[in-house]
């Protein structure tokens, strides 16, 4: 799935950097889904969210949907400072955006806008085909520039992905951190071994 972005040639391909780099090329490109996977699990989201918020246009709405209510304020907490859980439908002003926040779950949908401008899935291994492709076509209806999906870990299979063509980047924790990229490298790796055992 080459569209021209991706790390040029004895670049680390999956840093922080060279991950920013590519979602910051995607904002800009006429691509419209982004996956992000990799190793590095608590600071996939918030990169993208900052992305976007540091780069959309004033008063540009942000769909941020996960996959419980409960974990809202957990998974926003490196971005924004947030005192209690926001609740679905109520904006958070973000230095200028509305940042809306609701859940892989269809009865949490009408309470956000039916027009955005971004939307952030994640953890998108949350989801299967059916739930996967449920959530995306509500997303598509709100006719969003930019749909960013995100994965936890990539042990589960994501090709139902493919039928949306996203591009497809990996930030690892590799350089970050080693020791916690190898475990979760190894659990990913095992998962995978036995399943197709």
């Amino acid at each position: 799935m080459s569209n021209g972005l991706g790390a040029s040639l004895g670049e680390k391909m999956n840093n922080k950097e060279s991950a920013l780099k590519n979602i910051v090329s995607f904002l800009k490109s006429e691509e419209k889904y982004f996956l992000l996977n990799g190793t590095n699990q608590y600071k996939k989201h918030p990169l993208i969210l900052a992305a976007i918020i540091v780069s959309a246009p004033p008063n540009s709405t942000i769909l941020f949907r996960v996959n419980h209510k409960s974990h809202i304020k957990d998974f926003l907490s490196s971005l924004i400072n947030l005192t209690k859980n926001p609740q679905p439908g109520k904006p958070i002003n973000v230095d200028g955006k509305n940042l809306y926040v609701d859940t892989i779950n269809s009865a949490s949908w009408g309470k956000t806008p039916r027009k955005i401008d971004y939307a952030v899935i994640y953890p998108i291994d949350s989801l299967d085909s059916k739930t996967g492709d449920e959530n995306l076509t509500d997303i598509k209806n709100r006719d969003p520039k930019k749909t960013f999906m995100v994965t936890w870990t990539d042990n589960k299979d994501m090709s139902w992905t493919n039928s949306y063509n996203p591009t497809i980047i990996t930030y690892d924790a590799e350089e970050e951190d080693p020791d916690y990229h190898n475990r979760v490298a190894s659990l990913n790796k095992d998962v995978k071994e036995e399943k197709n055992h």
